[in-house]
């Protein structure tokens, strides 16, 4: 009896199907990995976090290399560098950063692609400044350079405590200024599925702009680093849930 010819087009088919499946099940794989890392680390973190906050030495250590006891203050607080360019000029930075990706968003060239990354970073960038904004609000931490122990005349509180009385709310917890660096973390969530080879660049662009903005902070006696330290895991945390509704709408 005479063979039939192979069909290309079934054995196509036949191959092309396993492929397929083992494909989306190691997308599925990567994404359980993807969750359960940011959640195990954000966990983690929080933990940690408590712990720095409660124990406080190196807080006010770390506070303490910039004070000066015999001006009962912190001397760069005002300086050129430190407001004008740390403070002021960072800011804008990161302000451009957020005018150019609306810009990107409304310009009639930009692939609908693009354009759904560039809404996620802003709607995150936004959603980070906004909550730290917030919080800020209704806190009653005070900066360190309010604490008697750097001249002021606030006591430090454990982080859950609530207003002494006779004392006035600080609102300075957390970080504003550093919540600008850190909301560029929205960055690399989008690039994961779009530019992955830009996912490691970006973050450490994000840590790089919070750190350095943190750490300007700290210098001129506007926060501790715990306070810095859970501006990064609000924004940290945001970001993911922001991406985790774009993911959920199957618009990422």
């Amino acid at each position: 009896m005479q063979k039939s010819a192979p069909d290309p087009l079934a054995d196509s088919l036949t191959t092309a199907m396993p492929i397929s499946n083992i494909t989306f099940s190691s997308h599925r794989q990567r994404d359980t990995a993807f969750w359960r890392l940011h959640l195990l680390a954000l966990t983690l973190m929080a933990a940690g976090l408590f712990w720095l906050w409660q124990d406080a030495r190196l807080d006010f250590w770390l506070a303490s290399l910039s004070y000066s006891p015999a001006e009962r203050g912190f001397p760069l607080k005002d300086t050129f560098w430190m407001r004008e360019i740390g403070h002021v000029g960072l800011r804008n930075f990161v302000i451009a950063i957020g005018v150019a990706t609306l810009a990107v968003i409304v310009w009639p060239r930009t692939s609908p692609e693009l354009r759904t990354h560039a809404g996620y970073v802003l709607l995150s960038m936004a959603a980070c400044t906004l909550a730290i904004s917030v919080l800020k609000q209704g806190s009653v931490h005070h900066c360190p350079w309010d604490l008697v122990q750097f001249g002021g005349t606030a006591i430090h509180l454990p982080l859950f405590a609530s207003l002494p009385a006779g004392q006035s709310a600080g609102q300075c917890f957390p970080g504003g200024h550093a919540s600008a660096g850190f909301a560029l973390l929205a960055l690399p969530f989008a690039a994961r599925g779009w530019r992955p080879r830009w996912v490691l660049p970006l973050t450490l662009f994000a840590l790089l702009m919070g750190g350095l903005m943190s750490g300007i902070q700290m210098v001129r006696g506007a926060h501790f680093l715990s306070h810095n330290l859970w501006t990064l895991w609000f924004c940290w945390a945001i970001c993911l849930v922001v991406y985790a509704l774009y993911r959920w709408r199957r618009w990422m």
